[in-house]
Parts: C-alpha cells; sequence; structure tokens
C-alpha cells in the first residue's frame, strides 16, 4: 500500500505529507501522526528527490490557477 492515513500504525519506511511538506522517518513500528484526513505516502527518499523538480514546476505552472479560484 502507498497511502496511508493519520493515526494509523506503520511499519519502518519514509513517509510523506504532501500538504505540509513534512517527512516522517520510521525505524521500527509506529502511529502516524495526526488525524484521519492526514494522507502521508511511503515513497523512499530516492524517489522524492526525482519527483520534487517535477512537483515544483507542477505547482509553478497551476499557481496562476489556484490563486484565481480563492
Amino acid at each position: 500500500m502507498l497511502i496511508y492515513k493519520g493515526g494509523h500504525a506503520v511499519g519502518k519506511g519514509t513517509y510523506w505529507n504532501f500538504v505540509s511538506g513534512r517527512r516522517v522517518d520510521v525505524f521500527s513500528d509506529a502511529v502516524l501522526a495526526g488525524t484521519g484526513k492526514t494522507t502521508y505516502l511511503k515513497l523512499p527518499s530516492a524517489v522524492m528527490l526525482v519527483l520534487s523538480p517535477a512537483i515544483g514546476l507542477l505547482y509553478a505552472v497551476l499557481m496562476p490557477f489556484i490563486d484565481e479560484m480563492m
């Protein structure tokens, strides 16, 4: 499974919260912080290094549209 919610018990790995940009490293069994609305993705750090420029570009391209909607 790739997507986890806050408050769920998880195993060893790196979990990313894209809303806050927070990275959580779990070294043994633990419970993810947050409520059931908080979403985490389990991705290795190397994958995030590759995806980060694409996510930043997408954010920069869509920013005028997001700003206009709010």
